[in-house]
């Protein structure tokens, strides 16, 4: 059996509790410790503020980009910056201490995970010293010994890894559309084709597609109106809208629907804006297949 800790049993804090809690995450002096902190302590707070966790990601990885791929999974997933997610993996892009390679590989994930994706925390992380108490010595007195986990004394089970569940939040997969549509457009249909899957919720199926809507400029004339002419089908309503008006630009550049929220799109880290009165409800799943990222 594996150990999950779930970001979503994590607490909310008080203004006080806030602030020792950010010390805490400052005074992180390693790349591992700063995740560390952010698997086994951080808090929930939901800010919508991208600055804080970018700054931690540049202070740890401006010469260490071995490990800044497992960082910024786990700042752009905490629950402490959920209002945020979608900002801090665009500004995180944006530094390039990630290689495209990495990122492909993140964005993939975001894009084809359930509702987590699985992180599997150090062994080293655990390595609490163990205790044991020798019952004969040499003078007849009791004896205590510390033993660490690959000692001679250590269990001869091996325990199950634990791991922490990484919410994957709607904004991130719309980052992750928009990147991969940056480097490999023509790979949208199988993108689209994930949307349509009925594993995750409707609206980061939504997002999925708001992602390739953003990232349409990458395609010909041809697929790029076969794209925009499925997104303008959807069911939500303020994707429709854009897709349409974008579709019109198209045809004539003049042209602009007064309810498009415009080509930068939607102001708002989470929201794409609420169904109309007679738009059909897609039906929300629960969590869909374990997407693993170790």
């Amino acid at each position: 059996m594996t150990l999950h800790l779930e970001s979503s049993y994590a607490c909310p804090v008080s203004g006080l509790e806030d602030l020792i809690e950010r010390f805490s995450i400052h005074a992180a002096d390693s790349p591992d410790e700063l995740r560390r902190h952010l698997c086994l302590y951080s808090r929930w707070t939901k800010s919508a503020d991208s600055f804080e966790p970018v700054s931690l990601f540049k202070k740890h990885h401006t010469e260490e980009p071995d490990t800044a791929m497992q960082t910024a999974l786990l700042l752009a997933t905490s629950d402490r910056w959920s209002n945020a997610s979608g900002k801090i993996m665009t500004e995180i892009e944006q530094t390039g201490f990630i290689r495209d390679n990495l990122l492909d590989a993140l964005a993939t994930a975001f894009i084809d995970a359930g509702t987590h994706i699985y992180w599997q925390m150090p062994d080293e992380w655990f390595d609490e010293p163990q205790f044991t108490i020798g019952l004969t010595h040499d003078d007849g007195c009791p004896r205590i010994e510390s033993a660490t986990t690959d000692d001679s004394m250590a269990l001869e089970e091996e325990p199950d890894p634990a791991v922490i569940e990484c919410t994957v939040r709607p904004p991130l997969r719309r980052w992750a559309a928009r990147f991969l549509m940056g480097r490999e457009s023509r790979a949208w249909p199988a993108m689209y084709e994930r949307a349509t899957a009925d594993d995750i919720p409707a609206r980061d199926r939504a997002f999925i597609v708001k992602g390739l809507v953003d990232g349409a400029d990458e395609l010909d004339d041809d697929a790029r109106t076969i794209l925009l002419g499925l997104a303008a089908r959807w069911p939500d309503k303020r994707l429709r809208v854009r897709a349409r008006d974008l579709l019109d630009r198209s045809n004539d550049p003049g042209t602009a629907s007064p309810d498009s929220p415009g080509p930068g799109g939607d102001t708002h880290e989470d929201g794409l804006g609420t169904a109309g009165a007679n738009d059909k409800k897609p039906n929300e799943a629960d969590d869909g297949g374990q997407a693993t990222l170790f």
